[in-house]
C-alpha cells in the first residue's frame, strides 16, 4: 500500500508567506537605514570639502570668496564661481569667467547672462548634489542646482544686500569654531529651484528676497533663521525658501573651522541664530 505524502496546509502557508515577508520588511528598514547613513555621511563630506576650499581661498586673497558680484565693473558671478578653483573645479570658473564679464545696459543696469544661460546654467557639479535631497524630482531636466547654501552673517557685511565686500575670517569675532559657514537646502524649495550659480535671489540663508538679514527687525513678529527639517519640498509654502531646510533628522552643517557637525532640530532657536550671526558679541565657545 502507498503511504500518503503530506502537503502544506493552506494556513500553514499563509503563516510562512507573513513571515518571509515581515523578514524582508525587517531587511528593507535596515538596508535604507545603512542608505541614509551613507548618503548622510556623504553630504557632510561635500560640506567640509566646500569649508576647506574656503580656506585654500583664503589663504591665496587673504579674503573669503565674495556672496556675489556684479556690480560696480565686477563680473556677474557667486560664491561658488569665486570659489570653483579651490574645489577642483578651475577649468569651469576660467571658461564662466571669460563671458561673465559686466555687461550694462543703456539704462546702467547689468544684463545678466552668464549665470542663467544655456553654456553654464545646466553644468552640474557633483560636490553640489546632497544624494538624500528628494525635491530633486521637481526640478527641471537639465537645470544644475545646489543643495549647499552659504550663510551671509559670514560671507556678507551682516547688514543689508547680497553685494558687500569680501570678508575675511578675522571679522568673525565670534570664534571659527562656533560659526555656520555652509548648510543644507533643498535643490527645490516651494517650486522655486536654487540654481547653482544664483546666489542673491535664490540660495537664501541668512538673507531675504528683500536683501535683508533673515532676523531684519522689520520682520517681527517672523524670523526666518530657523532651518526645516524634511518638510514637503512641493510648492504649497511648507518649505520656506528663505530658510535652509534637510531631509535629514538633523541639519548637516560646516563650521568655519572647517569641521562638520549634525544639528538637533531641538536646538533652541536663539543658539542657532547665535551660530549663523559672526558678529553679534556672543560667546566664542558653545557647549556642545
Amino acid at each position: 500500500m502507498r503511504q500518503r505524502r503530506e502537503g502544506w496546509s493552506l494556513l500553514e502557508m499563509i503563516v510562512v508567506i507573513a513571515l518571509v515577508g515581515i523578514l524582508l520588511a525587517l531587511v528593507m528598514v535596515a538596508v535604507q537605514k545603512v542608505r541614509d547613513s551613507a548618503s548622510a555621511v556623504t553630504c557632510l563630506h561635500h560640506l567640509r570639502q566646500l569649508a576647506l576650499a574656503c580656506h585654500a581661498h583664503h589663504d591665496e586673497k587673504e579674503k573669503l570668496p565674495p556672496y556675489s558680484t556684479g556690480q560696480d565693473g565686477t563680473a556677474e558671478a557667486n560664491w561658488w564661481v569665486h570659489l570653483a578653483p579651490y574645489a577642483g573645479e578651475r577649468s569651469f570658473h576660467d571658461k564662466y569667467m571669460k563671458v561673465a564679464q559686466p555687461n550694462p545696459t543703456p539704462n546702467g543696469l547689468l544684463l545678466v547672462t552668464a549665470a542663467t544661460g544655456g553654456d553654464f546654467d545646466n553644468v552640474p557639479f557633483e560636490l553640489l548634489q546632497c544624494p538624500s535631497d528628494h525635491s530633486r524630482s521637481f526640478v527641471a531636466s537639465g537645470l544644475a542646482t545646489t543643495n549647499y547654501l552659504a550663510n551671509w552673517y559670514v560671507f556678507g557685511d551682516g547688514e543689508w544686500g547680497c553685494y558687500t565686500r569680501a570678508q575675511r575670517f578675522k571679522d568673525v569675532s565670534d570664534g571659527l569654531s562656533c560659526t555656520v559657514l555652509f548648510a543644507e537646502g533643498y535643490a527645490s524649495c516651494d517650486g522655486i529651484p536654487r540654481r547653482t550659480l544664483v546666489s542673491c535671489c535664490l540660495h537664501n540663508f541668512g538673507i531675504t528676497w528683500d536683501g535683508k538679514p533673515s532676523d531684519d527687525p522689520s520682520y517681527q513678529p517672523k524670523d526666518y533663521t530657523m532651518f526645516q527639517v524634511n518638510p514637503r519640498p512641493k510648492g504649497d509654502g511648507e518649505c520656506d525658501k528663505w530658510r535652509a531646510q534637510t531631509p535629514h533628522p538633523a541639519m548637516p552643517i560646516a563650521l568655519a573651522d572647517g569641521s562638520t557637525r549634525l544639528i538637533s532640530p531641538t536646538i533652541a532657536p536663539a543658539m542657532w541664530k547665535q551660530l549663523l550671526k559672526a558678529r553679534d558679541e556672543g560667546p566664542t565657545t558653545l557647549d556642545w
